[in-house]
């Protein structure tokens, strides 16, 4: 096999399995904290529950949302924060901050959801700057989207 694709193979899932440790280590955090400030007690068996939230459209959660937010978050911020800003981390940030904004639109959503959608952009925005310069845009592009999706799939069935 071509150590390119071997490569882009290992951290495909290595980036994953990270977002989803991230995910579980906040919200254990999450839980605990909430458990010495408020008086009912949340079980510790909801960091696996994912909150209760239950996926019902697969195909929205497993390939359009991770697609349609990495052109967004990634592409086109990338390429329009690229002609104002030298530094990463500005287009990092600026695309963990919007895509958290995004999701706290949603009815309900909270503290644990800004946490997680933060961390998760961070992660997200890291890899696709680290492909772009590594490789091109289409190939950062594809290993970000591909990541997404294996990390919503991992937090679906686990």
């Amino acid at each position: 096999m071509n150590k390119k694709i071997s490569e882009a193979i290992l951290d495909v899932l290595k980036y994953s399995v990270a977002a989803y440790i991230i995910v579980k280590i906040l919200a254990f955090s999450y839980i605990f904290a909430h458990n010495i400030v408020e008086i009912e007690q949340w079980s510790y068996l909801r960091i696996w529950s994912a909150f209760g939230e239950e996926v019902n459209d697969y195909h929205i959660f497993l390939i359009y949302g991770p697609v349609i937010e990495t052109i967004i978050f990634c592409v086109i911020l990338s390429s329009i924060l690229t002609r104002f800003f030298s530094s990463k981390w500005v287009f990092i940030v600026l695309s963990a901050s919007m895509l958290s904004a995004l999701h706290l639109l949603s009815e309900g959503t909270g503290y644990f959801t800004f946490m997680y959608t933060s961390s998760l952009g961070f992660l997200f925005a890291f890899i696709y700057w680290k492909y772009k310069e590594k490789y091109s845009s289409d190939i950062a592009f594809l290993i970000t989207t591909i990541i997404h999706s294996f990390y919503n799939l991992l937090a679906s069935i686990a």
